[in-house]
């Protein structure tokens, strides 16, 4: 059993670098800007598989390198295809606004920066490319300026993210706290992502902005300067696109399946993802596991019902286990009754009944169960090969017979299936039956 939870790891490293594999490569761009009277370089990189006919989140991000011990450009675009590849924000085009000189741009050119940025960059990227939300990240020197003109900003970007800032001076801070308290509540949301002991500056903007609906202020415990900034990306996002993850958005609701199902399929029409039976089988998976941690076990398996076959005789098996161990007697039995029905003939579960019924000294519940374990030995069909061989494999100094029985049962069925052959031979072997074990060792050749 531990082998398929492996392949669940293997599977979902090899999809995720595939997803890498597949991303962009970046264009530059060259962009004519009025405002600061030259044009302005900028990179922009789509996402993987992109579709010229589908919108897009845009995340623009001023390049403050010169701010930032390491690649800050190489870090910020990974942590979001991070996030991208573990469905937590839509497929999203980023756009790095470069510039040689960015202390001197931003403080001593302010108003022609922001110009630049608010509406000469927008209209740019926008002739280009279909898009729906866009954000703007600043970091350091740069979210100073950033919050300093945030409410010209707001009403070009639907979220502006400060994170770790610096100001140049107490006059700055002051200046920038009167400029937030005139936010538009109504338009773009400002987020301050502050590290926790950097907040003797940020302190000043408390008195002014507590009533301003559009500005939050998130401390991040644990981080510097540099190392925050991963983690305020992915809070910053996260909370921008709450329902996107809809297994975890939706589990925080009292829904039955139909509810559910309907809010799933409308989330990922919001976001223009497909639903099709696959989808939908996964999402019944990944609710029925958060039931199965809630122990709502009755709408757990209309759940298992629906979902993925794919693992699914694992996981519900492991919770029983796992149940067991916790001391949920009952749980664990309510667990692999229904997995019975899902599988009827799972040796596993037919087995693990027995022995718990012993252990509690229920004879006649034990009886059952080794009664309903031979049947199923007696008459699963090829398609539960893969688990009689799992079984056996786990189980044989168990029920030695009846694992030769059921070994015997799948060369029947299958008299090229190598690994019970291989199985039935080392049985042989280990009960003494020299013989028998060289004519099964023979076949599997």
């Amino acid at each position: 059993m531990i082998s398929k939870s492996l392949s669940t790891l293997f599977i979902l490293l090899a999809w995720l670098t595939s997803f890498t594999s597949h991303a962009q490569a970046p264009t530059e761009y060259q962009v004519n800007s009025h405002a600061l009277a030259q044009a302005q370089n900028i990179s922009l990189h789509l996402p993987a598989n992109f579709n010229n006919k589908k919108s897009y989140p845009v995340v623009y991000v001023l390049n403050t390198h010169d701010f930032y011990v390491g690649d800050f450009k190489g870090d910020f675009l990974h942590r979001i295809r991070q996030l991208e590849g573990y469905q937590q924000i839509p497929a999203t085009i980023v756009v790095f606004i470069n510039n040689a000189s960015w202390y001197s741009t931003l403080f001593n050119q302010t108003e022609a920066l922001s110009q630049f940025i608010s509406e000469e960059l927008t209209q740019f990227v926008q002739s280009k490319y279909l898009t729906t939300q866009s954000h703007l990240f600043a970091h350091s020197y740069g979210a100073a300026f950033l919050l300093n003109q945030s409410p010209k900003l707001q009403q070009h970007y639907s979220h502006l993210h400060a994170l770790s800032v610096v100001f140049p001076s107490v006059d700055h801070v002051q200046q920038t706290a009167a400029q937030i308290s005139q936010l538009d509540d109504n338009k773009g949301l400002v987020n301050l992502l502050q590290e926790v002991g950097h907040q003797s500056d940020t302190q000043l903007l408390n008195k002014v902005t507590q009533n301003t609906a559009a500005f939050k202020q998130h401390h991040i415990a644990n981080q510097n300067h540099q190392s925050v900034v991963p983690i305020a990306i992915a809070e910053a996002l996260r909370s921008a696109y709450l329902d996107y993850s809809a297994t975890d958005y939706l589990n925080q609701f009292d829904l039955n399946k139909t509810q559910m199902t309907e809010r799933y399929i409308a989330i990922r029409t919001k976001y223009q993802q497909t639903t099709n039976e696959q989808d939908l089988q996964g999402f019944y998976s990944a609710m029925a596991q958060n039931k199965m941690e809630s122990a709502q076990l009755e709408l757990a398996f209309s759940l298992w019902q629906d979902a993925s076959p794919r693992f699914r005789h694992y996981f519900i098996n492991r919770w029983g286990d796992r149940y067991l161990a916790q001391n949920k007697s009952e749980l664990a039995r309510t667990t692999w009754q229904q997995l019975t029905k899902l599988y009827p003939h799972s040796l596993f579960a037919w087995h693990k009944l027995a022995v718990l019924a012993k252990k509690e000294t229920k004879t006649a519940e034990h009886k059952h169960a080794l009664q309903a374990l031979n049947q199923a030995a007696s008459t699963f069909t090829e398609q539960d090969q893969q688990l009689v061989l799992a079984f056996t494999a786990n189980h044989n100094q168990d029920y030695p017979e009846l694992s030769v029985k059921i070994l015997k049962r799948v060369t029947q069925q299958t008299p090229t299936n190598k690994a019970a052959w291989q199985q039935l031979s080392d049985l042989y072997k280990q009960q003494g039956n020299t013989q028998s074990s060289k004519q099964a060792q023979l076949k599997t050749l």
